[in-house]
């Protein structure tokens, strides 16, 4: 479900950088999400990193146990949220888009869809 949520952003792409077991997603280049695994960080699910507003990163991992600084990621712009069923789909989706919106916010504005080009 992530992955389609992330692709069906405007102008979202995914690759896989840095080998099979992580897809990056990205929007003119710029990654916005980045899906993986490892046993570092959840034994048994999956996370994915997002961007974050720099104040928000402390609250977020005060406030939720499924939130942890950025894995491999600068600890003051992501965080790793754990993928499993009792994950707050809605704490997902708007972690997801907050993101996205981050990385468009710094694109040229020639680059940004047209829903961000204000």
């Amino acid at each position: 479900a992530l992955r389609a949520r992330a692709l069906a952003l405007p102008d979202a792409r995914s690759d896989f950088p840095f080998g099979p077991d992580a897809e990056a997603f990205r929007i003119h280049g710029r990654m916005f999400a980045l899906l993986t695994s490892s046993p570092r960080v959840s034994t048994e699910h999956a996370f994915v990193n997002l961007k974050v507003e720099p104040v928000l990163v402390d609250g977020l991992v005060a406030a939720h146990d499924d939130v942890l600084p950025g894995w491999h990621m600068h600890k003051r712009h992501w965080v790793s949220l754990v993928l499993h069923d009792d994950l707050d789909p809605m704490l997902l989706e708007q972690l997801l888009e907050d993101s996205y919106d981050l990385v468009v916010a710094k694109l040229p504005v020639r680059l940004r869809p047209v829903t961000h080009q204000r």
